[in-house]
């Protein structure tokens, strides 16, 4: 199954921005089109009665110098939310750009373009 695309909020220097969360349900995985790793963080709203296990997979291509350290998973919790990044370009972003991210249950996610 194809990735499902989600694209990051660009953040304003001294302002806000308004959070627009994507729906993943297990069985999809997320591609994020990142313009620098190291600036982008990713906000999971957990499932609402499971715990949840979101995996930042290790990145391909010349760049990715980093990702024989391999994919890195973090558990959250039902109901709860979590931030993660930024990210190590070097270990996560591939060749293209994304950085990819999979779960195993129900969550939005929202990624935020830092400045």
């Amino acid at each position: 199954m194809p990735r499902l695309v989600v694209n990051p909020i660009q953040t304003v220097r001294n302002a806000s921005v308004v959070l627009a969360y994507t729906a993943l349900v297990a069985a999809d995985d997320a591609s994020v089109r990142v313009e620098n790793g190291s600036k982008a963080v990713v906000i999971v709203n957990g499932h609402a009665t499971l715990a949840t296990t979101v995996t930042f997979k290790a990145g391909t291509g010349v760049q990715s110098w980093l990702s024989p350290a391999g994919d890195v998973a973090f558990t959250v919790a039902a109901t709860q939310t979590r931030v993660f990044g930024p990210f190590d370009s070097a270990q996560f972003e591939n060749a293209d750009g994304t950085l990819f991210i999979d779960v195993d249950q129900a969550v939005n996610i929202a990624v935020l373009q830092l400045q």
